[in-house]
């Protein structure tokens, strides 16, 4: 009788220790802080028959130590622990902080670019670093709602992203470079003048110059060339030209296309007006010694020299 009394004894106090109320229950966070998809390990602290975590984001899971990612967003994870009919609880705050960023498919070379974005969860005066193919380019801040804007001059084609620190980054935006494509025409398009087309393209790498030139119908130069060329044009006889520049780029680089006209004219000989045409009659004056100045402008010694050729030859 005495053996069963001592046995019920130990039973019993097996049975209150199954039952005790959890004690001192906590919870550890490997990263509270982090850059999305942000995983997290979460440990209980303190004695407990079960324990069960809600992570705050719809889902939840059983045991001491679990592990859970997280998506960009600020979340709470609640602990619950049990033992028998008692419970205890214990939370842990996690930001997961992730960036969006959104850019133009194509920008103008050296231009000034805007890219914007949304730092998630919204904070306000966050510091961010907009990073091109050249480096860091532009540092801007976030507004209270999360969104921000930075400009930035675009030289190279590639990717850009936006950083929080070491924290986050976002997701690269792919931007092409449009190339500058300078063209013009030099000179004088008077019947027996100098006239060049001149062209050029920046950067220098971005590609080559395909040049086509029609005259009448007719293509008179369909060729390719570096980044810069210079070409004469033919002004003995009266005829328009049409002239197309294309680039041909490079990777990373867009098509530029100019197309111009250029007409060759008899030449202008009024009072007054400038150029090769002027300088060629100052020369054929003087030549037949009459009392005309080397010039390209029709001055009043010039039209001195017409006016006594004019009387001479009877016209």
């Amino acid at each position: 009788m005495r053996r069963a009394l001592v046995f019920g004894l130990v039973l019993l106090s097996f049975g209150s220790a199954a039952t005790a109320a959890p004690s001192d229950v906590g919870v550890q966070v490997s990263q509270g802080v982090g850059g999305a998809p942000l995983v997290v390990t979460l440990t209980a602290v303190g004695t407990a028959d079960s324990f069960h975590w809600d992570f705050g984001d719809g889902t939840a899971a059983d045991g001491r130590s679990v592990q859970h990612t997280y998506q960009a967003g600020r979340w709470t994870a609640t602990l619950t622990a049990r033992s028998g009919a008692d419970t205890a609880t214990g939370t842990a705050s996690i930001t997961a902080y992730g960036l969006r960023l959104s850019g133009p498919a194509h920008a103008r070379y050296a231009t000034r670019t805007t890219f914007r974005g949304t730092l998630v969860p919204p904070e306000g005066g966050k510091s961010l670093t907009l990073n091109g193919p050249a480096g860091d380019l532009a540092r801007t801040k976030t507004r209270g709602d999360g969104t921000f804007a930075a400009r930035a001059r675009v030289t190279r084609p590639g990717a850009w992203t936006a950083a929080l620190g070491d924290i986050t980054t976002s997701a690269p935006v792919q931007v092409d470079v449009v190339p500058q494509l300078r063209t013009g025409l030099v000179g004088s398009g008077a019947r027996g003048g100098r006239l060049l087309l001149a062209a050029s393209v920046r950067p220098r790498d971005a590609g080559k110059l395909a040049v086509t030139i029609a005259r009448g119908g007719n293509v008179i130069v369909d060729k390719t060339f570096g980044s810069t060329v210079r070409l004469k044009l033919d002004t003995r006889r009266l005829s328009t030209y049409r002239i197309k520049v294309a680039v041909e780029p490079s990777g990373g680089y867009t098509k530029a296309v100019h197309v111009l006209r250029a007409s060759v004219v008899l030449p202008r000989l009024a009072y007054g007006s400038r150029g090769s045409a002027v300088a060629q009659l100052a020369s054929r004056l003087h030549d037949l010694h009459y009392a005309a100045p080397y010039t390209a402008s029709f001055d009043s010694r010039l039209l001195d020299a017409v006016y006594a050729f004019q009387k001479v030859q009877d016209l």
